[in-house]
């Protein structure tokens, strides 16, 4: 029987203090390849990585989170087969034992349709949904998206850090996690923007479950 190969993705910036121990923690699984996209880190991310063995693509701007990823992806498509296994992780988490088991569970028993925690799933399943072009709520756009096709979701309750511990220094609020890369309030505000665009994969699905002041206030991003 042909084995099936693990292939993981995703973006990073700045994340040199906790890269090594991020890897590290997730090398139990022997990808086959690990690929990222860096949004130009200035403090020696993207030297570690290479290091490490992980191959490093930049596209010489500050891309979102979600086109980050959906290049990254694009990338396992060029060398995976359809059958083959696909995750994305972040890199300034550092992965536990539980998160290993599960990975290693749901690939060698691999349920019907079901889109496992961190995106963990087939690669053929992921040729159709991609990542939209957003900084924040990218991810809970594409799992609307898998959703409305009728996959099963598996993911982590917030608060729950048995599968991964955030770097300290980060934290988990959006503000938190933003001024590591600027201080620009415009910024800030796309990201709250992305939030509401990410609740849904369309206007359609945003309006049956957005309050009707986000609405009023959000429809014009919709356009």
């Amino acid at each position: 029987m042909q084995k099936n190969d693990l292939y993981i993705y995703g973006t990073v910036l700045n994340n040199a203090k906790w890269v090594r121990d991020s890897i590290n923690s997730i090398k139990p699984l022997n990808p086959k390849a690990m690929i990222f996209v860096d949004g130009m880190s200035t403090d020696g991310t993207y030297e570690i990585l290479q290091e490490l063995g992980v191959k490093v693509i930049r596209t010489g701007k500050l891309e979102s989170r979600g086109k980050s990823r959906q290049i990254a992806l694009n990338e396992v498509f060029k060398i995976a087969k359809p059958d083959d296994f696909v995750m994305y992780i972040d890199l300034d988490i550092t992965y536990t034992e539980k998160f290993i088991d599960y990975v290693k569970n749901f690939i060698n028993n691999p349920p019907e349709r079901t889109i496992g925690i961190a995106g963990l799933s087939r690669v053929k399943d992921n040729y159709s949904v991609e990542w939209r072009d957003l900084n924040y709520g990218e991810d809970w756009e594409r799992m609307a998206h898998f959703k409305s096709l009728g996959y099963n979701i598996d993911f982590i309750r917030e608060g729950d850090e048995s599968y991964g511990l955030n770097a300290p220094e980060v934290g988990m609020g959006m503000f938190a996690r933003e001024r590591r890369y600027t201080n620009s309030k415009i910024r800030l505000i796309k990201n709250m923007i992305d939030v509401e665009r990410g609740i849904a994969f369309s206007f359609a699905d945003f309006i049956s479950q957005s309050k009707l002041k986000k609405r009023i206030l959000y429809f014009p991003i919709y356009l």
